[in-house]
């Protein structure tokens, strides 16, 4: 399994070459661990980095719920909303 470093530049390299598959596994790896370790304001940002790349319904869960955990409820409620209408389609 790959490191967080790994996954960090697997990241960065999906973002640099527009590919928003491997962006969103690398965000889906990381996020899961930052949960798990408290650092949402990194999980955040890995996720507002990743939406640039397109719509996707589990990045804007996580985001939902790292939004939420800062105590943005509104912004939380809009993005969840968004992630379960992308889930419907």
């Amino acid at each position: 399994m790959a490191t967080e470093e790994q996954w960090l530049k697997i990241h960065r390299l999906a973002m640099l070459g527009t590919v928003p598959a491997i962006a969103q596994v690398a965000t889906r790896r990381l996020a899961e661990h930052w949960l798990r370790v408290s650092r949402f304001r990194d999980m955040e940002e890995l996720c507002q980095q990743t939406v640039t790349l397109g719509p996707h319904a589990q990045t804007f869960y996580y985001l939902a719920w790292v939004q939420k955990r800062l105590g943005k409820r509104a912004d939380a409620l809009q993005l969840a909303l968004k992630a379960l209408r992308l889930y419907e389609a």
